[in-house]
């Protein structure tokens, strides 16, 4: 049994166990809401816990467990040596949303689940490197009453080392996973009187649903002697590996550089819009290259799509990942925005901030006081360059101070657009580079009334704009009255789409996709890339 029950990798490598020890020296600290958020191989080069998105605290937990196995500390052992750092830093208990954060029981799971995936990993390449004396493989469960019925089903199959299908379900295959490989050789093969089987043909991939608008890749694989098929759990789709394993086998290791950019952050006053561009197309391809359907992603499904429609299904899903980047690489939900309102106003505006980068959220909140209102009539914003008394439309009356602001919201959608005008206030060379491409774009085009390119009385007779090949006229808005930053709208109609969630808002992402892609990868570049 191969299960760190209690005791540490000593007692299954001997001294020391420099494989499973390199196993987790070798991964990068990646925060994470859910373990399944890391796809596939990620989480062979990626130290992750669930609900932990503070580096340090990763870093912390990922170094007691090195330092664990070099002293082959039992569990209670390293339990006892890492709590107190834990409650020290704030991470104990449950947090502000109810959500369990350090508890003895997690540590438990964090300690099985982070040795045994170790332990595997030096046991694979060892059987590897024995391949031409034990050229097949056997699953082994261990058959109790606490077997999962899937593994039990797999239990005793036997396959060539070499079958593709141990990538993907190579032990651990779930939490607490016990199931081991057991290495054979022809003759026992023959003594047992196992039959070899093949998994060409009998082995899949499906999406499972694991949580609202969230999704992860499991592998299904039923041989014909199989009675039930067997499948890994979301966040275990891939064997636990090594980097020298990756090598040996000869196959390309699963490309975190692509899966999980580091995204390097430029001043925007020292790049252009093209590099921007540039850098949002790749990002274009992390963020749309997820899968939509058990043989589509969501970008062939934009490709293909003939209408919004037969995109608006996949677009939370789309959304959704792009938040967790966003969490990842530019800490985004980890400041709050500081507002001024009623309770309503105030989760309102915590949702709608909550997958924007945690500097430009911080760049706002140091501007001054913002004030939000929950209203149906039009959405504002209005930030004041100067200390003022100011009669606000719907509002009335306000005595403001330079940097102080003002919004009327009415839904999450409206709160994101205004709250981007916000950030263009606090951060201006962020709208510079959309003012440059609106002038590019737009140079020695007559201005025209909104009223008139849309049809829509609800648009006053003095809303102008260049309306270029926008996907929607609205874009080119230009206010007259901020020369040097006419176009305000081409920022906020930009990134509205992408950070927004609902139906509207992804047949605007189709449309931009589908008429803009530059417009798209310009803010997607800057969204990830940007100071």
């Amino acid at each position: 049994m191969v299960q760190p029950n209690g005791a540490s990798l000593h007692g299954f490598f001997g001294e020391p166990p420099e494989t499973a020890i390199s196993y987790l020296e070798n991964k990068r600290l990646v925060p994470t809401k859910h373990w399944h958020d890391l796809r596939d191989g990620a989480h062979n080069q990626a130290f992750t816990v669930a609900n932990l998105s503070r580096i340090d605290l990763l870093g912390d937990i990922k170094q007691s467990l090195i330092d664990a196995q070099k002293k082959g500390l039992t569990m209670q052992q390293w339990r006892e040596q890492i709590m107190p750092t834990l409650k020290a830093k704030g991470w104990w208990g449950k947090d502000e949303n109810g959500r369990e954060m350090g508890t003895p029981w997690r540590l438990e799971t964090i300690y099985r689940t982070n040795l045994q995936a170790a332990y595997m990993a030096g046991r694979r390449h060892e059987m590897l490197q024995a391949t031409d004396t034990h050229p097949y493989w056997r699953y082994v469960a261990i058959m109790d009453n606490r077997t999962r019925p899937a593994h039990r089903a797999l239990h005793g199959r036997v396959m060539r080392a070499d079958d593709g299908a141990w990538d993907a379900i190579f032990p651990p295959c779930g939490f607490n996973c016990r199931c081991r490989v057991s290495p054979m050789t022809e003759n026992a093969v023959g003594r047992g009187g196992y039959t070899v089987e093949s998994s060409e043909g009998h082995i899949s991939t499906e999406i499972a649903n694991v949580g609202y608008a969230s999704s992860a890749t499991v592998t299904k694989l039923k041989l014909p002697s199989m009675e039930i098929p067997f499948k890994t759990d979301a966040g275990f789709n891939a064997a636990p590996s090594t980097g020298a394993t990756t090598k040996l086998i000869e196959k390309t290791a699963p490309d975190i550089v692509r899966k999980l950019p580091e995204h390097p952050i430029f001043d925007p006053s020292k790049t252009t819009v093209d590099d921007f561009v540039k850098l949002g197309r790749q990002r274009l391809d992390d963020v749309f290259n997820i899968p939509a359907t058990a043989d589509k992603t969501v970008k062939q499904i934009l490709d293909e799509a003939k209408h919004a429609v037969d995109y608006v299904p996949h677009h939370a899903k789309m959304q959704q990942w792009l938040t967790r980047e966003l969490e990842r690489t530019r800490q985004a939900g980890s400041v709050a925005a500081e507002i001024k309102g009623n309770a309503q106003a105030k989760q309102l505006m915590k949702d709608a901030t909550k997958s924007f980068p945690a500097e430009w959220v911080r760049a706002a909140n140091h501007l001054g006081d913002l004030n939000v209102r929950v209203s149906q009539a039009r959405g504002f914003a209005y930030t004041s360059p100067i200390t003022q008394r100011v009669n606000l439309l719907g509002i009335g009356i306000v005595n403001m101070k330079a940097g102080d602001g003002w919004m009327v919201v009415s839904r999450l959608d409206i709160a994101i657009h205004e709250f981007v005008h916000r950030i263009q206030a606090a951060r201006p060379d962020l709208d510079t580079l959309f003012q440059q491409e609106h002038r590019l774009r737009t140079a020695g085009e007559p201005l025209q009334s909104l009223r008139s390119l849309t049809s829509d009385p609800r648009y006053k007779l003095d809303e102008i704009a260049r309306p270029d090949g926008y996907y929607t006229p609205y874009m080119g808005k230009e206010y007259p009255q901020y020369k040097g930053r006419e176009a305000l709208e081409v920022m906020t109609m930009a990134l509205q789409p992408i950070l927004a969630i609902d139906r509207a808002n992804a047949v605007m992402l189709y449309e931009l996709y589908k008429k803009d892609p530059r417009m798209l990868e310009l803010a997607l570049g800057i969204l990830f890339h940007s100071r």
